[in-house]
């Protein structure tokens, strides 16, 4: 079942949540890696996500610790949610980006370890889930992960 929280209250937790209330606020944090190897096919990291209602509004922060292997990354906002509206920021390439659930908003390429930020703001149309998503940018077997650690913040701005 689902953990519900409702005003200021706070909750860690490393599986979806509804919400009651407006101004609810969760952290996730990652409890296990996530590896994709030979694959350009995006995937939505088992973790990171969280549950969001009809008309809600959410803003977001990610922080995501990679290991890429040489396919490199390419990440996204994933989830069964549909929006109205995404905006999603990242902190390596400093630009923004408005547009689908499964629009990439950074690529990393090469090996490299990396934290990548990503902030965003959500306003959902149909129910569902929210969270990152990550594939490699180009297939190869030296696999690219998602680290155990990495964390999501939301905040609910508006109740449906």
């Amino acid at each position: 079942g689902a953990l519900y929280v409702s005003g200021a209250n706070q909750v860690t937790t490393n599986r979806p949540i509804a919400y009651s209330g407006a101004n609810a606020r969760l952290i996730i944090h990652k409890p296990s890696d996530t590896v994709i190897v030979s694959s350009v096919v995006g995937s939505g990291d088992p973790h990171l996500l969280f549950s969001v209602a009809a008309s809600d509004k959410w803003a977001f922060h990610a922080n995501c610790f990679f290991d890429v292997g040489a396919g490199g990354a390419a990440i996204f906002a994933t989830g069964t949610a549909t929006a109205t509206s995404l905006v999603l920021g990242d902190s390596i390439s400093g630009r923004h980006i408005s547009g689908a659930i499964g629009t990439t908003v950074v690529q990393l390429q090469g090996a490299q370890a990396k934290l990548v930020q990503i902030d965003g703001t959500l306003d959902v149309n149909a129910a569902g889930t929210i969270g990152i998503g990550f594939n490699q940018y180009v297939s190869d077997t030296a696999g690219t992960v998602l680290k155990k650690g990495s964390t999501i913040e939301a905040v609910r701005i508006s109740p449906a």
